[in-house]
């Protein structure tokens, strides 16, 4: 019995995997639920965009070291490669431990370079990773981090570097070894832990309105749950839901992947949608009402966009007080 309470005691201890999910809505979801096995659990921490690979390998050996034989088969997950799950762990933890190591190591005829988000252009040289840091000035909210090379000044163009992602606080979250001829290969990449698709259970429905960033969203009918038995896809490009988008200067709509345990996932009530996303509280209730779409194609193809846009949150405003008073009402009784 003793024995049983100090595992139970380690156990509570350890570093929580909730805390690596960059989006909110996923993350206090999930906090709600058993622990997911230890495979999907180690997935999500690779993946995340948030904590720095310092703190991903020390979650990542925690879990190793506290996950008897065997435990790892089960869930819900999937690679694009054989290996055995502890393997591709393994590997991960021993090559973004040697990369990352050798990142940091500043020496003769060794250069960084800082490449923007965007793609375009590099700034440096610079002869030491601190200094091409310090040159990465404030990350705005609609910009992707930058990525900082560390090559040899003598090396051929296409020769293998080391490139390190970083967070939006400008902290180093994944070193991974690209280019050259022995790179890339299937073995590589679908047997990469960041690459793998993990079933991750959500708390959204259809209709519901997300936003990630500036970028907002209405989910359709992809987001009915499973029972995380079978697998979804054969890696993280699969771990998508579907949506609308809706760009009112070109009054079109778009139907989008959406990776929504990144990004800052939140969910959103239609009566607080910007003026310029307006419209998709509209879309929302035809996904929530299927009856509404004959009257949405009447206003939307006959130039009443902005008085269905104004009925729609006007609606999502109505909701909203039902839902606050009944919930008053409930905690008065």
């Amino acid at each position: 019995m003793e024995r049983n309470q100090e595992l139970g005691r380690g156990s509570e201890a350890m570093t929580e995997y909730t805390e690596f999910i960059d989006s909110p809505a996923i993350r206090n979801h999930l906090r709600t639920l058993p622990p997911l096995p230890p495979a999907q659990q180690c997935i999500l921490i690779a993946q995340s965009e948030i904590r720095s690979l310092e703190e991903k390998l020390a979650a990542l050996r925690e879990i190793r070291a506290a996950t008897p034989k065997g435990e790892f088969a089960r869930g819900c997950w999937r690679f694009q490669s054989d290996d055995p799950f502890d393997v591709i762990l393994d590997r991960y933890i021993q090559s973004r431990e040697e990369n990352l190591a050798a990142f940091q190591m500043a020496e003769p005829g060794v250069v960084y370079v800082v490449e923007p988000g965007d793609g375009y252009g590099y700034s440096g040289p610079f002869s030491t990773f601190g200094a091409a840091l310090a040159s990465v000035e404030e990350i705005a909210a609609d910009e992707d981090p930058p990525a900082i090379c560390r090559r040899r000044i003598d090396d051929h163009p296409h020769a293998a570097t080391l490139v390190a992602d970083l967070s939006r606080r400008r902290g180093i979250v994944d070193v991974q070894a690209k280019g050259g001829p022995a790179i890339g290969s299937m073995r590589d990449w679908g047997g990469d832990l960041p690459n793998g698709y993990a079933y991750v259970p959500h708390p959204f429905k259809r209709g519901d309105v997300i936003r990630q960033g500036d970028a907002y969203y209405v989910l359709d009918e992809s987001v009915e749950e499973s029972d995380g038995r079978v697998p979804r896809g054969v890696d993280d490009s699969d771990m998508v839901l579907y949506g609308m988008s809706w760009d009112k200067a070109s009054g079109s709509f778009g139907h989008e992947h959406i990776f929504f345990t990144r990004y800052g996932t939140e969910l959103v009530s239609p009566a607080d949608l910007p003026e310029r996303q307006r419209m998709l509280a509209a879309v929302s209730v035809v996904m929530h009402d299927g009856h509404a779409l004959i009257e949405f194609l009447q206003c939307f193809t006959n130039g009443y966009r902005d008085e269905l846009e104004k009925d729609a949150v006007k609606w999502a405003e109505c909701e909203n007080l039902a839902g606050r008073t009944a919930a008053n009402e409930s905690k008065e009784e």
